[in-house]
């Protein structure tokens, strides 16, 4: 099995390897309709990385880094109509990439309109594994491999691995600022993810109260596998869950209640009181 699953779309770890001479030359990516895959080395701006997804042995499916693969065939955007399902008699419809607002950018905003004015919404962002590690090995790698040449010492180096704890995190704390703008709203907010993404947030942060999915709740997890076939990779919707407003707010708790979080503090508060940060108040001196 190779690291690297696709290489600018290109499923590598099917019965026979891929021809990637003209993919490398292109450096475009499949799901943005052949236009330039953005993911680029920072030593070298002009150069597309191109690795949607990678493989490790411990996880039952490859891994998406990239979320361009998430829009393949618009399911995930569908997946979204029921939001607005009672505005759509009448509507047009526009999926609306990239909305600013007060508190980040909205990956895409699924809309109905009449006469150029919105009448319903739903927002919808994306989200993939950071990585640590070099991407670029474990494609240059996966190349040498298979008897393609690459740079000198670009290759047998660190490969790339996978940083749930920072993608955890990181969209968890931007989640719970636009739950909070779309709850005065009164509209919905839906993550998109691979379901091993969903599983490692529930099972380290405080998921207690998340439900199976209610259209009462402001957030919502549309949780995919992502399955090899003969043809390629495949997006298949495997759960949906959501959270209220309250819930989202407890979530970066963590699996603690206040005196477990009291006695691990205290605990850690004692490991550092030493004599010479002892305070004297009433002596004038520290």
């Amino acid at each position: 099995m190779n690291s690297v699953n696709e290489l600018f779309g290109l499923y590598t770890n099917g019965e026979k390897f891929p021809d990637l001479h003209q993919a490398l030359r292109a450096q475009t990516c499949p799901y943005r309709q052949g236009a330039a895959c953005y993911k680029t080395r920072k030593s070298d701006p002009n150069m597309a990385i191109g690795t949607c997804s990678l493989c490790f042995a411990k996880i039952s499916q490859p891994i998406l880094i990239c979320p361009e693969p998430l829009t393949q065939n618009g399911s995930v955007f569908n997946d979204c109509l029921q939001f607005i399902a009672n505005s759509i008699a009448g509507s047009d419809l526009y999926l609306v990439p990239e909305v600013s607002t007060a508190v980040g950018r909205i990956d895409y905003v699924l809309t109905a309109a009449r006469g150029q004015l919105p009448v319903d919404f739903v927002a919808i962002e994306l989200q993939t594994l950071d990585t640590t590690g070099s991407v670029w090995n474990s494609r240059q790698n996966m190349l040498l491999d298979h008897g393609y040449e690459v740079e000198k010492g670009a290759a047998r180096s660190t490969d790339a691995s996978l940083n749930w704890k920072m993608t955890a995190k990181t969209i968890l704390t931007q989640l719970l600022q636009k739950a909070q703008l779309f709850s005065r709203m009164n509209k919905n907010l839906v993550l998109v993810c691979q379901s091993p993404l969903f599983e490692y947030m529930r099972s380290n942060f405080n998921f207690e109260g998340v439900r199976a999915a209610d259209m009462r709740d402001v957030l919502h997890f549309h949780n995919y596998d992502y399955i090899p076939t003969e043809q390629g990779m495949k997006l298949q919707l495997a759960s949906m869950f959501s959270a209220s407003l309250e819930i989202v707010q407890n979530m970066l708790g963590q699996h603690k209640d206040k005196n477990q979080a009291l006695q691990e503090f205290n605990a850690s508060l004692a490991m550092r009181l030493k004599p010479e940060y002892q305070l004297h108040p009433f002596s004038g001196t520290v």
